[in-house]
């Protein structure tokens, strides 16, 4: 019979992960909108800067 040591082999090579970001698209205290289409849906109805302000404005109660 032929047995493994699993011990000598080495553990399996990960993939690498997502790619980062280009610069105009990394993630910041800003709102991701290419990641929330609701959020930009929102945002294009009543302007970023009114969807950002709530946001802030719901941190800051927590």
């Amino acid at each position: 019979m032929l047995y493994i040591n699993a011990m000598s082999t080495e553990p399996e090579k990960k993939r690498p992960g997502r790619k980062p970001l280009p610069l105009d698209q990394k993630r910041s205290d800003r709102i991701a909108m290419r990641t929330y289409p609701d959020v930009a849906e929102k945002a294009r109805r009543v302007g970023t800067e009114a969807v950002e302000a709530a946001i802030r404005k719901i941190k800051e109660e927590k």
